[in-house]
């Protein structure tokens, strides 16, 4: 059974695979980008004769296949655009935009390197980059600060020795020294409220209440503090502790390390209150009833599982009332 496909066939002719081939740009800074690394592949194929080659734009690649291998250098890349990867330049599509406009003009082309160029772009690739030969062509900056001129009058002080007054210049008459100004003395004005004219013109003193005195210290620094007895007079806490009610217990004190651990003969081994079996105690009027009076015959006796030589203590056989 034969299977027909029902897509239709398109053959590849010329121009369907040239539409193919066209990329198509989503954004202005893709088209820009698009246009300068075609153009720059074709104008490094003018200048070097070789078809289908392309730009590196790694320092290192640059330096060594288009500067040493081929003896070209990029020539009008601006200064103030770090030569990379046409992905990596900053600044959008204007910076890209720039560097389209200079390469319709003719501005940035290939050129042949000069002998010091190629000379040192196996050891400095850094050197020979685009944007860094073109800050190389760049008028030296003008000096702003202009150098600091001195005479040896400035320095008769250290060449004189001690002991001997420097000489004085004939030119120059000696310095006087500038006369010393007093400061101005502080007045006090009085204005009259009503027409604000100068009623009263004082001058202050040392001892006007305007004049800051000395600032007030505390008479009790770096001294110690008297602190007050928590509770002096034992009266009782806002709300009583929780804890452990009951009195402390004394227990006996412990075998010195001189005594001896044996006991004596006529000493009594203590069992725990574990051991001991304790009468059970019954109360006829437990309960709050009265029980009927029986016979002492309805009352037998449990014997206990301990012999007469272990209830020494005084305990008696316990006892169970049957009902």
């Amino acid at each position: 059974m034969s299977v027909v496909s029902k897509l239709p066939f398109i053959p590849f002719t010329k121009s369907n695979y040239a539409d193919l081939q066209q990329s198509v740009y989503h954004s202005d800074r893709d088209s820009y980008r698009g246009e300068l690394r075609h153009g720059l592949n074709g104008r490094l194929t003018e200048t070097t004769g070789i078809a289908d080659i392309q730009v590196p734009y790694s320092k290192e690649k640059y330096a060594r296949t288009v500067v040493w291998c081929l003896r070209v250098l990029l020539d009008g890349w601006p200064w103030h655009i770090p030569f990379a990867n046409l992905s990596d330049i900053k600044g959008g599509a204007a910076t890209l935009r720039l560097l389209v406009d200079l390469l319709r003009d003719g501005t940035l082309r290939f050129i042949p390197a000069p002998e010091d160029v190629w000379k040192r772009a196996l050891h400095g690739p850094d050197s020979v980059l685009p944007h860094v030969m073109s800050a190389a062509k760049l008028p030296p900056l003008p000096r702003t600060i202009q150098p600091l001129r001195f005479s040896l009058d400035r320095f008769s002080d250290l060449t004189t020795p001690r002991g001997y007054r420097p000489p004085v210049s004939r030119d120059k008459p000696p310095p006087l020294a500038a006369p010393r100004r007093l400061p101005a003395p502080a007045e006090e004005h009085v204005l009259h409220p009503d027409n604000l004219e100068l009623v009263l013109t004082a001058p202050i003193r040392q001892s006007s209440s305007h004049a800051t005195g000395p600032r007030p210290q505390r008479c009790d620094t770096n001294k110690a503090r008297h602190r007050p007895v928590s509770n002096p007079e034992g009266k009782p806490m806002r709300a009583r502790k929780i804890g452990v009610l009951t009195s402390s217990f004394v227990l006996d004190r412990s075998a010195g390390p001189g005594t001896s651990t044996a006991l004596a003969p006529w000493t009594k081994v203590m069992k725990p209150l574990s051991e001991h079996r304790l009468p059970l105690l019954i109360n006829d009027n437990l309960g709050g009833y009265d029980a009927p009076d029986r016979d002492e015959s309805e009352v037998e006796d449990i014997e206990s599982d301990f012999s007469e030589d272990e209830c020494e203590g005084g305990h008696q056989a316990k006892r169970r009332r049957i009902l």
